[in-house]
C-alpha cells in the first residue's frame, strides 16, 4: 500500500493528522522558550542546571562545552561522584553529535571515578553498552549491557534497568533478532512506567511499535503506536520529544 493510500485509511491518518499537530504545538513551544544564557562563573551548580537546559533545548554543541566545565570544576573540588555524573552527560551530548571516540573515552573516565555497584555505574555500562553496539562490537555491548542490567536488578532500580533493556533492543536488532527485540523493548517500556520514567517508557514503545511491524504484527504496532501518542501529550517540550513524534509519524506512515 502507498504512503498516500495508508494516509487515506481510517484512523490511520486521522491519528497521524493529531501526531503532526501535536509536533507543531511543540516546535511552537519549544521556540518560544528563547535561548539558554549562560552566566559564566555563577558556579558548578548553576552551571550544571545550564548544561542540562542545553541538552534539553537539543543544543548539545553548547551542552557538551557545559558539561565538560563542570566536569573540570568538580574535579577542582575533589567530587569524584559528581564529576563522573558530569563526563556522562558529557558522553551523552558528544554522541548525540556523533562524536564517538570522545564519548567513549568520557564514559571511560566517568565508570573510573564512580563507584563501581552505584547508579551511576548501571547508567555509564548502559551508554558504554549503547556506544559499543554503534560501533559494531556486539560481543562486548552484550557484556556492558549485562553489567548494567546487573547492578540495576541488584539496586532495585526499575528505571535503570528500563534503560539497559531499551538498550538490548537495540542491541538485537543490529543482530538481527527481532522477536528478541520486540520482548526486550516491551519489558523496558514497563519498567519505565514503573519506574517513573515516562519518557523513555514511550520511546521504548515506540521502538516496540517499530518492531512489531516489522514482525507483521500490524495490530500490535499499531496499539503500541497509539498508547505512545496518547502519552507523548502530557511531556513538556524538549528535543527529546520532539524526536519521538517524528518517530512516531514515520512509524503511522508505514502501518499499513
Amino acid at each position: 500500500m502507498s504512503n498516500f493510500r495508508v494516509l487515506q485509511s481510517g484512523s490511520g491518518v486521522s491519528a497521524l493528522h493529531r501526531v503532526l499537530r501535536l509536533a507543531w504545538s511543540l516546535a511552537l513551544s519549544i521556540a518560544a522558550t528563547g535561548p539558554v544564557h549562560a552566566q559564566p562563573g555563577r558556579g558548578v551548580v548553576q552551571d550544571a542546571a545550564v548544561a542540562e537546559e542545553y541538552s534539553r533545548a537539543g543544543r548539545f554543541d553548547s551542552a557538551a562545552t557545559a558539561w565538560a566545565e563542570a566536569a573540570r570544576l568538580y574535579a577542582e573540588r575533589g567530587d569524584r561522584e559528581r564529576e563522573a555524573d558530569a563526563l556522562l552527560r558529557l558522553a551523552h551530548a558528544l554522541r548525540a553529535l556523533g562524536h564517538q571516540p570522545r564519548a567513549e573515552a568520557a564514559v571511560e573516565q566517568a565508570l573510573a571515578l564512580g563507584s563501581a555497584d552505584s547508579a551511576l555505574a548501571a547508567s555509564g555500562w548502559t551508554l558504554s553498552g549503547s556506544l559499543l553496539n554503534a560501533r559494531g562490537s556486539r560481543t562486548q555491548a552484550g557484556d556492558a549491557l549485562a553489567r548494567a542490567a546487573g547492578i540495576a536488578r541488584r539496586l532495585g532500580r526499575d528505571d535503570l534497568l528500563a534503560a539497559a533493556m531499551q538498550e538490548v533492543g537495540n542491541l538485537r536488532v543490529a543482530l538481527e533478532q527481532p522477536a528478541q527485540a520486540l520482548a526486550a523493548y516491551d519489558e523496558a517500556s514497563a519498567l519505565a512506567q514503573r519506574g517513573g520514567q515516562r519518557a523513555l517508557a514511550l520511546s521504548s514503545a515506540i521502538n516496540a511499535a517499530r518492531t512489531a511491524l516489522a514482525l507483521g504484527d500490524v495490530g500490535g504496532a499499531f496499539s503500541r503506536a497509539d498508547a505512545a501518542r496518547a502519552g507523548l501529550r502530557d511531556l513538556g517540550a524538549a528535543h527529546e520529544q520532539a524526536f519521538m513524534l517524528v518517530s512516531l509519524g514515520e512509524l503511522y506512515l508505514r502501518i499499513q
